[in-house]
Order: C-alpha cells, then structure tokens, then sequence
C-alpha cells in the first residue's frame, strides 16, 4: 500500500507543479474567461488547487506510522478533530 500512496502523492505534486507554471503563464486560460462561471476570475482553479495541495498532505500524513492512532506518542497533542480540521468549515 505504501508504495500506492506513495505513487499517487507523487502524481498530486506533479499535477501542482504542472498547473502553478501553466496559471502562472495564464496558459489556457482565455477560453475560459469566456464562459459565466470564470468571466470574473479564474478563482475556482486556484480553490481546486488548494484541494488537491489537501490531499498531498493527507498522503503524507498517511506515511506516519500513527496516521490512524493520532493520540498515540503525542499525549492527545495535534490530534486532528472536526473541530480543529481546518477542512471541515
């Protein structure tokens, strides 16, 4: 399983690296900016980048050795719940 998590993190950081020089460019973007939901800006590619800049920290979380037992070693300290889950808002 590692070696999964591991492939598909690597292709996250590789999808990021690869928009961030596109958006910086503008590459693509003019047939956007034509239709309704990007005529005012193009802040939905920068959310969804965000999403899966979400998921490449998951992945990495994934690789501690306590990802399912966060308490485990730290004393109940960084213990990621739905209230402190910066996600879930």
């Amino acid at each position: 399983m590692h070696k999964h998590t591991d492939s598909l993190e690597q292709l996250f950081k590789r999808i990021v690296r690869q928009y961030d020089g596109m958006r910086k460019r503008n590459a693509f973007m003019e047939g956007y900016k034509k239709t309704a939901p990007f005529a005012d800006n193009l802040n939905e590619f920068d959310e969804a980048r965000e999403v899966v800049t979400g998921l490449i920290a998951d992945y990495e979380a994934a690789e501690d050795a306590n990802y399912l037992n966060p308490d485990a070693g730290t004393g109940g300290e960084g213990a990621v719940s739905a209230e402190t889950d910066k996600r879930m808002g």
